[in-house]
């Protein structure tokens, strides 16, 4: 019994011509050999980019709890101060990031 399966699909042109380079590329590989390579590299492409955005709101919570316990280390008040004053701030902030074309993402 054989480790592949036979599949049809329809590939967009521009995409079929990438292929094409790619097959012409030392070492040279046919159709199938190419677009097998293409798909795994998605596939883990895809895991590793999830893993790196969980690592990544790690980092942000341990800096942002790093943070507050800094911050709360000035003094009972402090926090709350800094607190209120971002909140003051969110929307004058979001504007700029809109402004600059930056896509912001609350959540």
């Amino acid at each position: 019994m054989s480790d592949t399966t036979k599949v049809s699909f329809s590939l967009d042109n521009a995409l079929l011509r990438e292929v094409i380079r790619m097959m012409d590329r030392t070492p040279k590989q046919n159709q199938t050999q190419v677009l097998n390579q293409l798909i795994e590299r998605g596939v883990h492409a895809e895991q590793e980019l999830l893993q790196l955005r969980q690592r990544e709101e790690y980092v942000l919570l341990k800096t942002l709890h790093m943070m507050r316990v800094l911050a709360s280390s000035r003094g009972e008040g402090f926090l709350q101060e800094v607190d209120a004053q971002f909140d003051s701030e969110m929307a004058n902030m979001k504007e700029m990031i809109y402004q600059h074309g930056i896509d912001y993402v609350n959540g």
